[in-house]
């Protein structure tokens, strides 16, 4: 799946399984984010596509960035 198919995917369906999914995502975040700002990268490949997922959130799909304005997007989520 590439970046652009998982940013685009609807919402799901609510099943008990996207709510354990979903739980899951919350307990990486709320592990490696401190104070809204990442505090350490996971080894774990599942975990890090989390981490990445939470960086993906704040660009447009679709839309092209500049280095400077990526940079600019991702600098408070990353000290």
């Amino acid at each position: 799946m590439s970046l652009r198919d998982f940013v685009t995917m609807p919402p799901g369906d609510g099943s008990p399984e996207e709510k354990r999914m979903r739980r899951g995502r919350e307990k990486v975040v709320r592990t490696f984010f401190r104070n809204g700002t990442l505090a350490q990268i996971p080894k774990q490949w599942r975990k890090r596509k989390i981490i990445l997922e939470e960086f993906l959130a704040s660009f447009e799909p679709g839309r092209e960035y500049g280095e400077d304005e990526v940079n600019e997007r991702i600098a408070p989520l990353y000290a």
